[in-house]
């Protein structure tokens, strides 16, 4: 193969990756919408159904922080 061809097949390789990181990225982004749903879904029945009031997401808010200090 010449450097032309070796260079086209290069830029073939970095364009599959390119691409999968892309698809990678759209489903993470996905799957983190879906968590906050998920997330604000139940806390909004806890505040209805059970009055969690707003001491109640302070302490929620706190607890994460301190058991789970990597979750942003």
């Amino acid at each position: 193969m010449n450097n032309i061809e070796v260079q086209n097949s290069f830029y073939d390789i970095v364009n599959l990756i390119q691409s999968s990181r892309k698809q990678i990225f759209v489903k993470i982004n996905q799957a983190l919408v879906e968590l906050y749903w998920e997330v604000g879904k139940y806390i909004s029945l806890k505040v209805e159904n059970e009055k969690w009031g707003k001491s109640t997401i302070k302490e929620l808010s706190e607890y994460i922080i301190y058991k789970n200090p990597d979750i942003k």
